[in-house]
């Protein structure tokens, strides 16, 4: 298991307890509420077993009025722009979250401008990773799984993951780093160095 980051608690860090299961808890395990500027008196963990109770006791129901719902908003321009807006916000931030425990910068050109990066797979098992987690954003599962993963990863920017992908395994970086290397190895002059890789 690669660990990229662990959090821990303060030892001065709020407690309170929760109302249901009486467990004394960081402040950060409540969920805040703006509009009565308070914390909910039930912890994270009790109110999703409660809503997953309720929802498996009114399947039908959720169902129906969330249905009726999306149908009645879904198609209008206002909806479109809203989603758009957010999905794209929350994917920044998710990717900024993981970015910032694996890497910032692309390690094979040094490429560091966030609009470029992206992750990549150090052994080319991609594709086993997004098949095991159902497809889902990789950033949003890696934040799920407090950043833990089974599979080695590294920061790639766009053009060095693509050209990974297209050359069997390894950026052309790396194979015009090498021949650089070797051109001038001979001679005493010191070879330029146009990326990490």
């Amino acid at each position: 298991m690669v660990k990229f980051m662990v959090m821990a608690i303060s030892s001065e860090a709020l407690m309170r307890t929760c109302s249901k299961c009486r467990v004394e808890k960081p402040e950060s395990e409540f969920y805040f509420k703006p509009s009565k500027g308070a914390f909910e008196s039930r912890c994270k963990p009790c109110i999703k077993s409660d809503n997953l109770a309720y929802y498996e006791k009114n399947k039908d129901k959720v169902k129906k009025t969330n249905s009726e719902y999306r149908d009645s908003v879904k198609h209008t321009d206002e909806y479109r722009r809203k989603s758009r807006a957010y999905h794209a916000s929350r994917h920044r931030e998710l990717k900024i979250a993981a970015l910032e425990r694996i890497g910032m910068v692309c390690a094979c050109c040094g490429e560091s401008d966030i609009a470029f990066l992206t992750i990549d797979h150090v052994e080319n098992d991609g594709h086993i990773h997004r098949k095991a987690i159902n497809h889902v954003s990789v950033y949003a599962w890696l934040k799920q799984n407090d950043y833990e993963c089974d599979h080695k990863l590294q920061t790639l920017c766009f053009n060095c993951n693509f050209a990974k992908r297209y050359n069997g395994g390894a950026c052309p970086h790396k194979e015009r780093s090498e021949t650089i290397r070797k051109e001038y190895a001979s001679s005493e002059v010191e070879a330029p160095s146009p990326c990490k890789g």
